[in-house]
């Protein structure tokens, strides 16, 4: 989709961009990412190219530094840390994870940049912190800028990704549109459709490029998607 350059998006605790992807490819045009891994923010300027990376500490990152020629901003997409959140941490899973209030850097950017939206990821045991209380602290936090605030748990293989990962997903809208989530997708992309047309590979194996199995017209959707503007299959590492 052609990216519409009123509808501006701003990637904060961006990682490599993967929201920015997102928000390409449904016409947004993101302007700024926000990320303290230098490698993270590496990947991320390679991957979006028009897109200025802001790399350091969130908390010492004004919104005054991005230079947004007094348009707009369309939405605000990020995925605070969730160590503290996740239900797999045993170590720091509680209250006094430091991280688990770095989504306060994200209420500070809406609340400066006033976006039309909003959308905020994190894993799903955000939803179970302190009864769930955590989650509706976080939401009030947006309802009292003025955002309409709606959360759920997608589950990521219900919407065209061959994996079975779900997040929690926070999004807001000071538009007072009553929106609804998307609902699952009736068919699954299975890990065959992804894999089947990459080389074959054995431990300790290096190929920094291959060919691909087959060829483009007999694989799936997915896979088509995936080898678009793609000739080989590259970074074939298995440690």
């Amino acid at each position: 989709m052609k990216r519409n350059k009123s509808l501006i998006g701003i990637d904060i605790f961006s990682g490599a961009g993967g929201l920015s992807l997102g928000a390409g490819m449904a016409g947004i045009s993101v302007r700024y990412g926000v990320e303290i891994n230098k490698y993270a923010a590496a990947s991320f300027a390679y991957n979006h190219k028009n897109a200025e990376v802001l790399t350091g500490d969130i908390t010492k990152i004004k919104t005054s530094e991005l230079n947004l020629d007094n348009q707009e901003v369309f939405v605000i997409m990020g995925g605070p840390p969730c160590q503290g959140f996740s239900m797999s941490n045993t170590m720091s899973r509680n209250m006094d994870n430091d991280k688990n209030f770095l989504y306060l850097e994200f209420v500070r950017f809406v609340r400066e940049l006033k976006p039309k939206w909003f959308v905020l990821e994190n894993v799903w045991g955000l939803t179970k912190m302190n009864d769930g209380e955590t989650l509706n602290m976080i939401k009030e936090s947006f309802e009292a800028l003025g955002y309409i605030v709606k959360a759920d748990i997608l589950w990521a293989n219900n919407y065209g990704v061959p994996q079975k990962r779900y997040r929690c997903f926070i999004v807001g809208n000071r538009e007072r549109i009553n929106f609804a989530f998307p609902k699952p997708q009736d068919t699954h992309v299975t890990v065959w459709d992804a894999f089947a047309d990459l080389p074959p590979l054995v431990n300790g194996q290096m190929v920094a490029e291959s060919d691909y199995t087959m060829p483009i017209e007999e694989v799936s959707d997915y896979a088509k998607l995936m080898r678009k503007n793609s000739d080989k299959a590259r970074q074939n590492f298995v440690s």
